[in-house]
């Protein structure tokens, strides 16, 4: 904070007096947050005691979030973000007697070459006289969406993405309006177009009902064009109407998403056809001088691929952010790790409903004697929805990928602090078990802590 301040100061000194420089850092505000994961798991990779692959690290992140006024009504936004260190991992600064130390140079093994942009983007109000346009490096969405989220995920190694795109916003007291329009995968300036993503949509909500609902249709294009011979772009569109409840301690709420557009990310051209369904309920009882009780149920349904050549069955998102479990939320294919990752035709892990049956249930705890406790317990259930292969005898797989149960232990510091520990075990299902050859597989283990501290 001291440096940005002092960086404030000197670009005060240095730039010419007047109105504008006296502008430029108007409204100034500097946040962030600091988060810290510790995990210990074994049996991630192939649910191997023979292999008895283990993980046991330590991971910080650092975001800081800089917004200013540039005028009244163009608003500037930066984020820096920092999580590429593991705790005790060495880094490039030889300084002596501290060989985990990482030094302030420019390559990309130290600070420097280790800090990234994740927003940087300015907000005009009342862009041509009617909505909020913000232009550049952004987050859209919300945390868990099953459809489109780009922003910091509590994943194993705490990764953050962003989009490059226009954003317009408007609303009144019934109606919400967000449509973007950007990419993701882009090539170098004057570079042949080839498998540049593009991705645009739009949410609309009706609020103040007693049902929020929210209408979304949101296309993802990737352009195919290879050396000289010209290959039709991949259209993938994600039609939601999502509904939200709440009454009387209870909340409920429902998804259904779907496909339509034609798959040409492949030599035969498919057409998207896939679709999901997502339900959740819950209900927050208190009991007088003993505990608030918060049960929970889940329920998620997506198509799978039937490997019929006209059509693709499979549920596609343009960037799912649904990753239910405590050790299938941290460790799945959008991670660094995923659960079963040794063995990629038998991957248990789970983002997204492309292909999966999910059922979840479990109960939060506030006790009366220490209300800023959370004490939480859950189970999942993880099959496929279609399969295609067979074994060697001719028969097809079982389709039950596995289960996993947990505890959590969360205690509410303050409105800026949170932390918690917890412990949660993955049992194969047939369809992942003994996937060794001589061995039964044995369940994933994990113990954990996290850290939330925002500023």
């Amino acid at each position: 904070m001291k440096k940005y301040l002092g960086m404030a100061l000197a670009m005060a000194l240095v730039m010419p007096s007047g109105f504008a420089s006296a502008e430029v850092l108007k409204n100034l505000k500097v946040g962030g947050a600091l988060d810290f994961q510790a995990n210990s798991v074994r049996n991630l990779a192939d649910f191997s005691n023979i292999a008895y692959d283990r993980v046991g690290d330590a991971v910080t992140r650092v975001m800081l979030n800089t917004s200013w006024d540039l005028t009244d009504d163009i608003h500037a936004n930066v984020s820096l973000v920092k999580n590429d260190r593991a705790w005790g991992t060495k880094g490039g600064g030889g300084q002596i007697g501290g060989g985990q130390a990482q030094a302030i140079t420019a390559d990309g093994n130290n600070v420097l070459g280790s800090v990234y942009v994740q927003q940087a983007n300015v907000k005009i109000d009342k862009f041509a006289g009617q909505v909020d346009a913000t232009l550049g490096r952004q987050y859209f969405g919300e945390t868990g969406d099953l459809v489109i989220y780009y922003g910091p995920k509590n994943v194993y190694g705490l990764y953050v993405t962003a989009i490059d795109a226009f954003r317009v916003d408007w609303a009144n007291d019934m109606i919400g309006f967000s449509g973007l329009a950007g990419k993701t995968t882009g090539n170098a300036i004057g570079a042949a177009t080839g498998n540049d993503v593009d991705v645009r949509g739009f949410d609309l909500s009706v609020k103040n009902l007693p049902v929020k609902v929210t209408a979304s249709l949101w296309n993802q294009v990737t352009h195919r064009v290879a050396g000289t011979t010209y290959q039709p772009n991949d259209h993938l569109y994600v039609y939601s109407l999502k509904a939200k409840a709440e009454a009387m301690g209870a909340n409920v709420g429902a998804q259904f998403a779907g496909n339509f557009g034609e798959n040409r990310t492949a030599t035969a051209a498919r057409l998207y056809r896939g679709w999901a369904f997502l339900a959740d309920a819950g209900y927050k009882a208190d009991v007088s001088g003993i505990a608030a009780f918060s049960p929970w149920l889940q329920f998620g349904y997506g198509t799978g691929d039937q490997g019929q050549s006209p059509k693709n069955h499979g549920f596609t998102a343009i960037a799912s952010d649904f990753r239910p479990g405590i050790i299938n939320g941290r460790f799945n294919a959008s991670g660094n790790r995923s659960i079963n990752d040794a063995v990629a035709a038998n991957a248990a892990s789970t983002v997204g409903l492309n292909n999966r049956v999910i059922y979840g249930a479990g109960l939060k705890v506030t006790p009366a004697a220490a209300e800023k406790l959370v004490v939480g317990l859950g189970l999942w259930d993880y099959s496929l929805q279609t399969i295609t292969q067979v074994q060697a005898n001719g028969e097809a797989y079982n389709k039950h990928l596995g289960y996993e149960y947990g505890l959590t232990l969360d205690w509410n510091h303050s409105e800026n602090v949170k932390y918690g520990v917890g412990a949660a075990r993955f049992m194969p299902g047939r369809r992942t078990n003994g996937l060794n050859a001589g061995t039964t597989s044995a369940p994933v283990s994990l113990m954990f802590a996290d850290l939330s501290l925002k500023f």
